[in-house]
């Protein structure tokens, strides 16, 4: 199986349980994690405690992303998809 890259917007509480996951997988050996997230500094959180690639820019995670994930509150959803798709 090749590479596949999941790119997580929202990298909450609801984003790190589904990176906890993928990396529990069996075949998390073929996944690269990309996530995105509000602030720098949880960025720089998620990126250290679980080794996946972090940042704040919506719209990079998602032009690297085979498989994207929208994390985020439903109040958030919409605002966050217009910003990101519409640059990809």
């Amino acid at each position: 199986m090749s590479m596949i890259t999941v790119g997580i917007l929202g990298v909450g509480t609801m984003g790190e349980a589904l990176i906890k996951g993928i990396q529990a997988s069996a075949f998390s050996e073929q996944v690269k994690i990309s996530g995105s997230t509000r602030s720098r500094e949880s960025a720089e959180s998620v990126a250290k405690a679980y080794g996946v690639s972090c940042g704040t820019d919506n719209v990079k995670v998602a032009k690297q992303a085979d498989l994207l994930i929208l994390a985020v509150k439903p109040k958030q959803a919409e605002a966050v998809l217009k910003l990101a798709l519409k640059r990809v």
